[in-house]
């Protein structure tokens, strides 16, 4: 199967949409336009780089979603070669999409097309723009043939024991051996006017080992490495 999936983004359960929305955007995310594709409340921000999506319903797990045409075509194909669909909507009514549960929790999701426009050039957000996105499994290797399922190609040069980078157009992955479920998006060490702002908001950064971290309502976790 010839890989050519186009990340679209990073999608998260969310039951109070409102106050996810609503962290997002005092943090200076960029709310985007979305489609009437979902019939449950659904929204998505992004700091220029990289699209959050906040599912209110019908989202089992985290995941990272991809665009592909043919997609009830891709499901038969993994479907023959072994997976199995964690989900899956292809019916003639259908907006089609499926989800395949990855290694470590995190699911893989293939859909038809976008459901948000474009974003044109925007205002940073006062984290600045995330340098990648943290996903954990408990075994490497087997996560790495996961994800390169949906095109992402892993850089060697840059693996240790525990942890190694993969990418793939818009999208950068730091996967690590570890036991949470939950993706984390790592920023730029913070300024003090971070620190500032977040205080004025009522927020703090909190101290684990060497990352300074700020827990969204729905359980992402903005890390933000001390170097």
């Amino acid at each position: 199967m010839s890989n050519h999936w186009r990340f679209l983004e990073l999608s998260l359960p969310a039951p109070d949409l409102a106050a996810s929305l609503g962290f997002y955007r005092d943090l200076g995310f960029t709310e985007l336009t979305t489609g009437d594709i979902r019939n449950y409340g659904y929204a998505v921000v992004s700091d220029g780089r990289i699209a959050i999506g906040l599912h209110a319903q019908e989202l089992p797990a985290a995941a990272l979603s991809f665009v592909q045409k043919d997609t009830a075509n891709w499901a038969r194909q993994l479907m023959a070669a072994g997976f199995e669909l964690e989900f899956q909507r292809l019916g003639s009514d259908d907006f089609h999409e499926f989800g395949l549960a990855g290694p470590g929790g995190t699911l893989a999701v293939l859909m038809e097309a976008a459901t948000f426009s474009p974003w044109s050039e925007s205002v940073l957000p006062i984290t600045g723009q995330a340098s990648y996105l943290g996903l954990n499994c408990a075994d490497l290797e087997a996560g790495i043939e996961f994800w390169q399922l949906a095109g992402l190609i892993a850089d060697r040069d840059s693996a240790e024991p525990d942890r190694i980078e993969m990418a793939a157009p818009a999208l950068r992955l730091q996967l690590s051996v570890g036991r949470s479920t939950f993706p984390c998006l790592v920023f730029p060490f913070p300024d003090p006017e971070l620190v500032t702002s977040l205080e004025r908001m009522g927020l703090s950064l909190r101290n684990e080992g060497n990352n300074r971290v700020l827990i969204a309502p729905e359980g992402t976790r903005l890390e933000f490495p001390v170097t």
